[in-house]
């Protein structure tokens, strides 16, 4: 007789397909266990977890001496700043010492809602190819990285504002020269390489070497280097082949996680209208007040597209008809400066000979 395995079997699998898929993440599927049932001994891992995912997105790598607080303050903000609005996610204290299914749910919610995962594997790819990098930072998460705040300075608040953002223009101009200098740099010496290197391969598109080929050719120690790096990018891929037909046993499991917190919240009568963002970067404003402004921000936004969007189509349709009337005006000229030609007398010129008779004439005379 054969014994099918239930569905939820395979959900140990699953889970150790997506902890291995992610970039840096040795969680087990106990770990996740326990964070449903809001094991609080859980609780750092997941913070240090979702620090890392989304330090390494914004490009800032794993910051090794960034304390707790640190972590917990930059989560808190780049979630805000992707539009999670969980708003007991924001009361969680900044030690990281509770709430472990908080943060699973949070985990989740950028798992699907910005394809955490497939962005950490694009970042992760390994290339052997020569590429030139363009700057996608994003400043305002990049400080909070090192404890600092969103808001301006108050002595900046009491001078004058146009010289002070004439001041980070001109550091703006300053430093997008010296990027584009280094990115031309780097352009001569790719075309060296690639111009020193062509014929030394067999493939009709790239006929060059690239930069990590000529550099594991003069040191061939590197090789080990190299494929443990391709080693790594292959075992990322291949969990995240495993993943992604098990995706599905995922979500049904967190059904039954929002489940039990559906139930904690019915039992619990706490009230997150007045929760405040722990620190004080942001002053007295709540997240709740915070929310009503993005959200009215959004309607003026979207009201004022819809009126340049009017007033665009208007101008453009009084433009084609100011167009059109100059167009038919001018047909009309045209036509009027024909007709006039053609019913203007001509003159009779003379031919040569006559030319030189009235020449000598007014030579005598």
């Amino acid at each position: 007789m054969n014994c099918q395995r239930p569905v939820s079997a395979y959900l140990p699998a699953a889970i150790a397909s997506l902890s291995q898929s992610l970039p840096g993440s040795h969680l087990s599927p106990e770990t996740f266990r326990q964070a449903k049932f809001d094991q609080p001994q859980v609780s750092l891992t997941f913070w240090e977890l979702l620090y890392h995912l989304l330090n390494h997105i914004h490009g800032g790598g794993l910051i090794k001496s960034a304390d707790t607080g640190t972590q917990v303050r930059f989560v808190k903000y780049a979630a805000l700043s992707y539009g999670y609005r969980r708003l007991k996610f924001y009361q969680l204290p900044a030690d990281g010492s509770k709430a472990s299914r908080e943060l699973l749910l949070a985990l989740s919610w950028f798992l699907c809602r910005i394809a955490l995962m497939e962005k950490l594997l694009i970042l992760n790819r390994f290339k052997l190819w020569d590429q030139a990098t363009v700057c996608m930072c994003n400043p305002p998460l990049k400080c909070l990285q090192g404890g600092k705040s969103l808001v301006s300075k108050p002595h900046i608040k009491g001078q004058k504002d146009v010289q002070y953002l004439q001041w980070l223009n001109g550091h703006l101009k300053l430093q997008w020269r010296s990027y584009h200098s280094d990115q031309e740099e780097q352009c001569r010496l790719l075309h060296k390489v690639h111009s020193y290197t062509i014929g030394s391969r067999t493939d009709p598109v790239i006929d060059h070497s690239s930069v990590l080929e000529v550099d594991v050719g003069r040191q061939p120690e590197r090789y080990k280097q190299l494929l443990h790096f391709v080693e790594s990018d292959c075992s990322h891929l291949e969990a995240f082949l495993k993943w992604k037909p098990m995706e599905s046993l995922y979500w049904h499991w967190m059904e039954t996680v929002l489940d039990m917190v559906i139930e904690d919240t019915q039992n619990q009568t706490t009230c997150y209208k007045n929760c405040f963002l722990p620190g004080t970067d942001l002053g007295c404003h709540s997240v709740s007040s915070i929310m009503e402004e993005l959200d009215k921000y959004k309607k003026d936004l979207l009201s004022l597209y819809q009126e340049l969007r009017e007033h665009r189509t208007v101008k453009k349709l009084a433009c084609y008809g100011e167009t059109t009337s100059q167009r038919h005006a001018g047909k009309r000229k045209t036509t009027l400066q024909t007709k006039l030609f053609k019913s203007k007398p001509r003159i009779k010129r003379p031919n040569s000979g006559q030319h030189v008779q009235l020449s000598a004439i007014y030579r005598r005379t």
